[in-house]
């Protein structure tokens, strides 16, 4: 039977399911708790899994991001929520220090010029890992676009690292939102980026890191025996 909801309504459901199925799911951002969020996306989650499981975070996005991956890399499901994107967006393109480069010095001309020529490099790389990635995710399902697209956001803009954004899927799509809610899908979609990120990395391993003593060993490079328990 069909029922017609709203895409607040369905993220609300989903959360619950999940949450219901996974004691290691939890919810964090700012008002999602006793009010449920701005659009009442998380309304009564609160009162169903408790405090410990949604929380209310300060006002922070940097903090926000910062707990969700530092909890999944412990091997928990964060669902973070940041209230409006533009609030992440505007004060990290705005900040004087982009891209490890003072823009705020009396010389623009010459603080523009250095931060373009620190920063092409890591484009040129983050397109390689984007296509990398994008590769593997064509084979989960299809692809809405088949080429990298760039974005002006300066966190992607960082000079010692290659960068990239996934959108994973348009929750606009009906399609594409169901499939979200599949975990089979979804354990696929980590699996494809995951396995991109790894190509990548072990085609281009950082210079001084575990990796690339590891790649130049299997390379037959020479390698001193403490260079892997040391880094």
């Amino acid at each position: 039977m069909t029922r017609k909801v709203t895409y607040g309504q369905a993220f609300n459901e989903a959360v619950r399911q999940e949450m219901a199925a996974d004691d290691t799911v939890f919810c964090a951002g700012e008002d999602i708790g006793a009010f449920g969020g701005v659009f009442h996306t998380y309304a009564g989650l609160q009162a169903e899994f408790g405090e410990r499981r949604v929380v209310d975070t300060p006002i922070s996005e940097q903090a926000i991001i910062g707990l969700g991956v530092g909890a999944a890399a412990t091997g928990l499901r964060p669902i973070v929520d940041i209230m409006f994107m533009d609030f992440i967006c505007a004060p990290e393109n705005a900040a004087d220090l982009v891209g490890g480069v003072n823009v705020a010095a009396k010389d623009a001309q010459v603080m523009r010029a250095m931060l373009d020529m620190s920063t092409t490099a890591q484009i040129k790389d983050s397109l390689v890992l984007g296509r990398e990635v994008l590769g593997r995710l064509d084979r989960v399902g299809d692809l809405h676009k088949r080429e990298v697209e760039q974005a002006g956001f300066a966190v992607l803009k960082a000079p010692d690292i290659p960068s990239i954004l996934i959108e994973t899927a348009f929750i606009s799509n009906p399609s594409d939102e169901r499939r979200l809610r599949d975990a089979a899908h979804q354990q696929r979609l980590a699996e494809a980026i995951h396995a991109g990120v790894r190509s990548y990395f072990y085609e281009k391993p950082p210079p001084g890191t575990k990796l690339a003593a590891i790649v130049a060993a299997r390379q037959g490079g020479s390698v001193a025996p403490q260079t892997l328990a040391e880094r």
